[in-house]
């Protein structure tokens, strides 16, 4: 019987991690690299990056990404830009991360490409370049990537590097939320809630706010919130509105903090207790709200 070939070293690899057997997936992935295939080295970065049937190692995982990405393995492209721009197991290099990322991104990957838009974005590794930005935004959305499609409908909303349009914006945040971007979701039901580029309707807002939260974004969970606290797009109910600013502040979202240690001050959707209102408004004022700062100081 014939040995597997690289690609089904691989795909075994996958379907052993799959079943969470990380440690007969190494084997089946070093085999894989072994045989200069790009996707088995990347996957077996993943595995020591993430201490998965290895113990954590960020120097291996730098090895086999730069080995994956040298074999032309867009991911592994990509997981070797990260790792030089968050500076993890090797030293913060945004310029280093910028030639990775465009790599990945000829690759057609699409993180690549929505990481490169960002760098251009904000200027990092490379000059400020909006235009840039854009297009690095629009292939990385092209590719289905949530995270572009949602900074593209940024730069439509702010006036960013191409001219204000609303309309444009509503429908990127849109593709975002479709791919499970919580941050396109959430401004998305914003632009519903205030009848931006598309016309006002408090249902669709709670709904996208709904979806936002549970794609953990602490934003939409407190916009979700405030909804129900006045009775926006939901029938008013405090406990309802009290449970989403407290699932906002535990994902470090300031206003939920701030709203929920109003609650608890006054008594309304929790039972009063000024001990936990008292903590919550610290948390918010930490977290940089200074309303809940003010709030402190008055008790």
């Amino acid at each position: 019987m014939a040995e597997p070939n690289p690609e089904e070293l691989f795909n075994l690899g996958v379907k052993s991690s799959e079943a969470k057997d990380y440690i007969q997936a190494k084997k089946y992935f070093e085999k894989a690299c072994g045989l200069n295939n790009g996707s088995g080295c990347g996957a077996l970065g993943d595995l020591y990056y993430n201490g998965k049937g290895v113990e954590k190692n960020l120097t291996k995982a730098t090895q086999f990404y730069s080995k994956a990405c040298g074999l032309k393995d867009g991911d592994g492209c990509f997981n070797l830009g990260r790792l030089y721009y968050y500076g993890e197991g090797v030293e913060k290099d945004f310029k280093k991360a910028l030639a990775l990322f465009e790599k990945a991104c000829d690759l057609n990957n699409s993180g690549g490409c929505g990481s490169l838009g960002m760098l251009y974005e904000y200027g990092q590794g490379v000059e400020k370049n909006l235009t840039k930005a854009t297009q690095f935004y629009s292939k990385a959305c092209d590719l289905k990537d949530g995270r572009g499609c949602g900074s593209l409908g940024d730069l439509y909303e702010n006036d960013q590097g191409v001219e204000k349009n609303l309309t444009k914006a509503a429908y990127f945040y849109s593709k975002a939320c479709d791919l499970n971007n919580g941050v396109g979701c959430k401004n998305l039901g914003f632009l519903y809630e205030y009848g931006e580029g598309v016309e006002k309707d408090l249902i669709k807002a709670a709904y996208f706010y709904s979806k936002a939260c549970d794609l953990s974004n602490g934003m939409g969970c407190s916009l979700l919130g405030a909804l129900y606290g006045s009775g926006k797009g939901v029938e008013k109910n405090l406990t309802k509105a009290a449970y989403f600013y407290s699932k906002a502040c535990d994902l470090n979202n300031s206003g939920g903090c701030g709203s929920l240690g109003l609650l608890y001050e006054y008594g309304q959707g929790v039972e009063k207790d000024l001990t936990k209102a008292a903590y919550f408004y610290s948390k918010a004022c930490k977290l940089g709200s200074q309303v809940a700062c003010e709030a402190l100081k008055e008790k």
